[in-house]
């Protein structure tokens, strides 16, 4: 009897239950070497201990249990395991590209989380940033149509990531601010870690003080009154800009839909 063991030892060891080995026996797939005729305990053999991590893993690899049991009969245990494998990898994949989707989501919606009144302008502080820029002849930023179209090519050149979620920056010149025109001259966004882009590629913003003003809403309706704003601050404020003005817009930020639910942010660099 010691090479032997009851339901509930081999189910610890398996990491499974006692009701999962017993349907597993009524199915005829995995049953005890020795039933006590009087007391009805079910005992098991040490040498089951392979079988039974084989069914529990097939079983959570999806693999149905009428199906591990032919495979057992009929000697095809190589080719379940490979067939489960494959399917395990296509798996990964699919989970691994969703968890980047839920992971851009949650780091907008961390970036949102403080966005709580609208046209709030504030001082912060950046640190130097990369971002791959697309440049092109100044655009109004009314010009929706165009944007959109800039926007589709800007995607090809950063790769497809799905507009609700996607992080987009554009920079318009000083001059433009100043006389509240508003023009964009070129899209950016962020350089992802560990990215090769060519140098001719890439915008770098400096380290330094930044004057921001946040707000909720289409940019194609809020962007010029919230530019006004910002403008109208600097003069009245004295404050000396240097640089681009960014300004970055999250598409889909508060909910699913990107119709009309944008979180936007203009930063000015100031001395």
């Amino acid at each position: 009897m010691k090479d032997l063991m009851m339901i509930g030892e081999l189910a610890r060891i398996l990491n499974t239950t006692t009701k999962t080995l017993r349907h597993y026996e009524e199915v005829g797939i995995f049953s005890p070497v020795y039933r006590d005729p009087i007391t009805g305990y079910r005992y098991y053999h040490k040498c089951q201990l392979k079988d039974g991590y084989t069914i529990i893993s097939l079983k959570a690899a999806g693999v149905p249990i009428k199906k591990i049991e032919r495979s057992f009969k009929e000697g095809q245990l190589k080719e379940i395991f490979s067939e489960a494998s494959e399917r395990l990898a296509g798996e990964i994949k699919r989970l691994t590209e969703l968890k980047e989707t839920v992971d851009r989501r949650t780091a907008i919606l961390k970036k949102v989380d403080g966005c709580r009144d609208n046209m709030k302008i504030e001082y912060k502080h950046k640190g130097k940033r990369e971002y791959i820029i697309y440049s092109f002849p100044p655009i109004d930023e009314i010009d929706g149509a165009e944007i959109y179209r800039r926007a589709l090519e800007f995607e090809k050149i950063v790769g497809s990531r799905g507009l609700p979620f996607i992080f987009k920056g554009a920079l318009l010149s000083l001059e433009a601010l100043r006389k509240n025109d508003f023009l964009m001259n070129a899209l950016i966004y962020e350089v992802e870690e560990g990215s090769k882009v060519k140098e001719k590629d890439l915008y770098t913003s400096s380290e330094g003080r930044y004057l921001c003003i946040k707000y909720r809403g289409d940019p194609r309706r809020e962007n010029e009154g919230a530019m006004k704003i910002l403008s109208e601050y600097i003069s009245e404020h004295s404050i000396v800009p240097e640089g681009e003005v960014i300004g970055f817009s999250y598409a889909g930020a508060h909910t699913n839909s990107y119709e009309d639910d944008y979180w936007s942010e203009i930063q000015v660099r100031i001395k």
